[in-house]
């Protein structure tokens, strides 16, 4: 989990490794602050709206005058903010929510392969994994035809060409 003593263990584990590898003048640490449970904390907060939308919509005829139509209206953008919600946090990795949750110190570790004496690089080759093992929706990313396929827009190709 970001945040955590073993997700710390494993960043010290790759910097030794990658220090061994590479010198220790290759290897950088780069500190940031994240939400472990924001991405996941929009599908309780989406539900929670809706669930404030119903009991709006329900009881808007039981009101008179203004209040009724104000319960109505109330209930109309609660039904909108969630699923608007669900997708900008938890589909497009918006952080809308993570404000709410307990904030956490995680880590990268970069390492730098360089031939001797150079410092202007011609290539790159980038090695990436998560260490963290963080609660991140990536269907979307790593999946665009299934997810597209499985909406109603089912004949719609995102521009990556699937």
């Amino acid at each position: 989990m970001p945040g955590s003593a073993k997700e710390e263990e494993r960043a010290g584990m790759i910097r030794r490794e990658l220090e061994a590898q590479l010198g220790a003048e290759n290897v950088a640490v780069e500190d940031f602050t994240v939400a472990p449970w924001g991405c996941l904390g929009s599908l309780p907060t989406s539900a929670t709206l809706m669930l404030v939308a119903a009991a709006l919509n329900i009881s808007a005829p039981h009101f008179t005058g203004i209040a009724s139509g104000c319960a109505a209206i109330g209930g109309l953008v609660f039904a909108v903010l969630s699923p608007l919600v669900y997708l900008l946090e938890f589909i497009l990795g918006l952080e809308l929510v993570d404000g709410w949750f307990e904030q956490k110190q995680s880590s990268n570790v970069i390492g730098t392969l360089r031939s001797p004496g150079t410092n202007e690089a011609r290539k790159l080759l980038m090695v990436s994994a998560h260490h963290d093992s963080a609660p991140e929706n990536t269907w979307l990313a790593e999946h665009p035809a299934v997810v597209v396929s499985a909406s109603p827009l089912s004949g719609v190709r995102l521009a990556s060409g699937t």
